[in-house]
């Protein structure tokens, strides 16, 4: 009886942590997202690749870059569109890499443009006296901004393509030009290839 009961509660317990984790599971509101998960799509995918953007190298054998593809989605049944930017970010060495994807979907797009300027315009060229960062967060919980390193005395420009911490992809402040124009370049293909 004794074995039943521990067997039974430890049941129970193993089932009240499963369910804790799956409530703390975040749960994309990407409208994109949202799109492909309906029941009976029929959907025309066409990728668009706007190029790689150089991450930071932090060890000589790891490499760090960040593929930026404009998706637009078509259900073919119904002849409607939707379109966002896919961030690819690979981490690791050639024998072990790892890839994080999250979309920015297309009304976001400037507000991600916003984000970079506000960096570029009013806080690269500060030296904050306590711990200060800044950033936006997407429906898929990509995470784009930055914060400044005392130990480094710079600003760190980053982007989180999942909301893992592991997925932390980091640009030099010179990128953000670079990244900025991917931004506006996807807003041009979305406004392009939607409108037809």
């Amino acid at each position: 009886m004794k074995k039943l009961f521990l067997s039974l509660l430890l049941i129970s317990f193993s089932a009240l942590l499963f369910a804790q984790e799956t409530k703390n599971e975040p749960v994309s509101q990407s409208k994109s997202i949202e799109f492909l998960s309906n029941k009976g799509l029929f959907v025309l995918k066409e990728f668009y690749n706007l190029g790689k953007i150089k991450g930071m190298v932090i060890y000589k054998d790891i490499r760090f870059e960040m593929d930026c593809i404009v998706l637009i989605l078509t259900d073919i049944k119904n002849n409607t569109k939707i379109s966002c930017l896919k961030l690819e970010t690979t981490n690791g060495s050639l024998s072990n890499e790892i890839t994080y994807t999250g979309t920015i979907d297309a009304d976001e797009l400037d507000d991600c443009i916003q984000i970079l300027e506000y960096i570029s315009n009013n806080l690269l060229s500060t030296r904050p006296a306590v711990y200060t960062e800044v950033e936006y967060r997407t429906r898929d919980f990509v995470k784009i901004g930055a914060f400044y390193d005392d130990k480094t005395v710079e600003w760190k420009v980053f982007v989180f393509p999942e909301s893992s911490s592991n997925s932390a992809f980091y640009i030099n402040p010179s990128e953000i030009a670079n990244l900025k124009s991917v931004f506006e370049r996807a807003k041009y293909v979305i406004r392009d290839k939607t409108s037809k």
